[in-house]
């Protein structure tokens, strides 16, 4: 079967779809708007680099919340990156990367950097150069905030798998 991941590159038009069917991620999400909002809501506008940022999901949620002057999108799916171009993120400036995150370079601008259940991804030998990389955009005093899975227990993490299963989301490989 086909992995998460895999998933979402096939069918980038049901990213929200399968996002919400995850059992961690509406809280997840909730929780993150929720300390980005109280320690940057004193900042005028903010500067936001949203890695893997699929369709721009958690860039609008805290556009609701923060103004905000310039969103860069960065995904490897050009697909999501179409999606949140057209998509109603409320920023002065919205800007798209497809690049794999590892390779892009980034300056110092951004007062918040998102990486919004994307380090689970990255293999182990490479999750430094990826930290490595978010802090570099990062301004003095900026924010990196790196939200991750969580399951309480394997029955929430199984009844996601039968939703996926039920939907025929899930393609059968040969």
């Amino acid at each position: 079967m086909s992995s998460d991941i895999n998933l979402y590159t096939e069918h980038p038009e049901k990213y929200s779809e399968l996002q919400n069917l995850r059992p961690d991620y509406r809280g997840a999400i909730e929780t993150t708007v929720a300390l980005v909002t109280k320690y940057l809501k004193d900042r005028n506008k903010i500067s936001v680099a949203d890695f893997c940022g699929g369709i721009g999901n958690v860039t609008r949620k805290i556009a609701e919340h923060i103004p905000i002057s310039k969103a860069t999108i960065i995904d490897i799916n050009k697909e999501f990156l179409h999606i949140a171009e057209s998509s109603s993120i409320k920023t002065e400036k919205l800007e798209t990367i497809h690049s794999d995150i590892l390779e892009v370079k980034l300056e110092k601008e951004f007062d918040l950097v998102l990486s919004i259940f994307a380090y689970h991804h990255v293999t182990d030998n490479k999750k430094e150069k990826y930290l490595k990389v978010a802090l570099s955009g990062l301004k003095e005093n900026g924010f990196l905030v790196l939200t991750e899975i969580y399951s309480p227990n394997q029955d929430l993490t199984n009844q996601y798998y039968r939703k996926l299963l039920e939907k025929q989301i899930l393609i059968p490989r040969a």
